[in-house]
């Protein structure tokens, strides 16, 4: 299971709407804004059994083999790769297929 975390999105855009003041027309340039921004995948361990080796590199491959970024970070039951938002999507498709 793959889980796009959310909750980095509100600190976010507190920091896109403090770093990037509005356009001279009053609209902001949304590639501006998620300049830089990065979204956790979060991947539960407990489905791959947490006694299992080489996780880390699979996943790091798969994404490293598709041009995709990351930092990778875990806890005992959770895997946590950090992303490019602008390829979060496609890196949770790839990561659904490991």
């Amino acid at each position: 299971m793959v889980i796009c975390g959310g909750e980095l999105d509100a600190a976010d855009e507190r920091l896109a709407g403090a770093s990037h003041p509005e356009d001279s027309d009053g609209e902001e340039d949304e590639d501006d804004r998620q300049e830089g921004s990065l979204k956790c995948l979060q991947i539960d361990l407990r489905r791959f059994g947490l006694d299992k080796h080489g996780l880390v590199n699979r996943f790091s491959r798969v994404l490293e083999e598709n041009g995709i970024n990351h930092m990778y970070s875990s806890t005992f039951k959770t895997a946590n790769l950090l992303v490019d938002k602008k390829q979060a999507l496609r890196a949770q498709s790839l990561l659904r297929s490991c």
